[in-house]
């Protein structure tokens, strides 16, 4: 495929997930369903070559039939898409891979949870490190639900911590909104660059 050809394929595709802002209509929804078709198809087979095939060909054809057992627990997972009455099925699995996780995490990799409340308690030598480890605590309040509400010291607590999270969520928002500029400039600067050559690049 020659560089001109790769270009204006791009350029199709850039200006067919635009249309979307016009509204949305056939040349947009064709390209939307190529990158999930392709995403889906990619995922299919990188979890095919590197987990499903060597768990038959290395596990079960040479004899190590144990295996199976966990096999069995992870078909459980297709039961999110099976009738209401036997999904429940599917949060077996889930449970465990996640309960599996926490605790390897825990008892193998405590480094990044330990560095996090070390960090924490130290450095308390001004104002701002005093306000983190009081909204520190505030948050953590807020998530132990057997206190209730009936203390207004405990409500007070937690509504100074409703006010530090959203505050966080709003930040956590605009980096995301920043990110999704960086890639609409990116997008623009390959129509403009690539293509039209108006904006010379490097």
């Amino acid at each position: 495929m020659t560089p001109e050809l790769q270009t204006w394929i791009g350029v199709i595709a850039t200006l067919g997930i635009f249309s979307f802002l016009i509204k949305e209509n056939p040349f947009y929804r064709f390209f939307e369903y190529t990158v999930i078709g392709l995403s889906a198809a990619h995922t299919v087979v990188m979890t095919w070559d590197n987990y499903t095939k060597p768990f038959w060909n290395n596990g079960i054809m040479k004899g190590e039939y144990y295996l199976l057992i966990p096999g069995a627990i992870a078909i459980l997972y297709y039961f999110r898409y099976a009738p209401a009455k036997y999904q429940w099925l599917y949060r077996y699995p889930l449970a465990l891979i996640m309960g599996y996780d926490i605790g390897y995490s825990l008892a193998y990799d405590p480094r990044p949870f330990m560095v996090q409340i070390r960090g924490t308690f130290e450095g308390l030598k001004d104002l701002n490190s005093f306000i983190y480890l009081a909204i520190f605590f505030g948050v953590v309040v807020y998530f132990i639900f057997t206190f209730g509400n009936k203390s207004k010291g405990v409500e007070k607590t937690r509504n100074i911590a409703r006010y530090a999270m959203m505050m966080y969520f709003g930040v956590a928002f605009g980096n995301t909104v920043q990110g999704r500029f960086s890639l609409l400039l990116g997008r623009l600067l390959f129509l403009l660059g690539d293509w039209l050559g108006l904006v010379k690049l490097g």
